[in-house]
């Protein structure tokens, strides 16, 4: 717990002088991603897309100004999303017909199997299209986050070679997001340390559990913080329960 502790603090101090000011309309934030997004692995607790918004909220010490959508689909890789068939159809018409004003995007986990691999620059190439479709569709503020550490992967993953994928989907993430300033933004990657300190907010190396999911929120939620709300404030040291 003493580590948990550290690390929260510490990402608590990385935005100590940044804003947490009321935005003036709520922010209604669509999720897209594979299963993590999705929920698995939460039972007694909300998913991480869901948690996003309330530390958000909590964060302003408001109620219901941020609010999110799910569009996560389970086992689905960037190039699944990239296809712009149904199912990125369905999520964009979801997410308009919720009003989404801020999309946030993690995918990569499912691109780091054993039996993928997708290289660096494919995965570049499917982010891009994702993009494409979403800021056709009007969605203009982004978020692209890094997929998260494999830990005990069950057959279908290696932790070496995965996780070196997922450190170049990180790199990716980076220089997708600077090639679009000001649409793109370059969101969470202190998930992938979180869950490689912290193996106990895992259900099975590869999802967060309750706590993961808990976690995994806040996280995002520092991120969006950080990209958007910038003003003398104060900093928030510890994960609020």
């Amino acid at each position: 717990m003493k580590k948990l502790s550290r690390f929260l603090c510490l990402i608590g101090m990385a935005i100590s002088a940044r804003a947490q000011s009321t935005p003036a309309t709520p922010v209604i934030i669509g999720c897209i991603g594979d299963s993590i997004t999705q929920g698995v692995g939460a039972s007694t607790q909300a998913p991480a897309c869901a948690q996003l918004p309330r530390f958000l909220n909590k964060f302003h010490a408001v109620t219901g100004v941020y609010s999110s959508v799910s569009a996560g689909v389970g086992g689905t890789t960037s190039g699944d999303w990239a296809a712009g068939g149904a199912m990125l159809q369905g999520a964009i018409a979801a997410m308009t017909a919720a009003k989404v004003n801020v999309v946030q995007i993690m995918l990569g986990t499912n691109d780091s199997k054993v039996a993928v691999q997708t290289s660096r620059a494919a995965y570049t190439t499917n982010l891009q299209a994702v993009i494409t479709a979403l800021r056709a569709a009007g969605f203009n503020k982004i978020i692209l986050h890094q997929p998260i550490y494999i830990g005990q992967p069950a057959g279908q993953w290696d932790v070496v070679i995965s996780n070196n994928l997922i450190a170049q989907y990180g790199e990716a993430v980076v220089a997708v997001a600077a090639a679009d300033f000001g649409y793109v933004f370059n969101g969470d990657h202190l998930g992938f340390t979180w869950f490689q300190l912290n193996p106990g907010d895992s259900a099975d190396g590869i999802h967060p559990n309750d706590n993961g999911h808990v976690s995994l929120g806040f996280l995002w939620a520092m991120a969006y913080g950080d990209l958007f709300l910038r003003s003398p404030a104060r900093g928030v040291r510890e994960r609020p329960e």
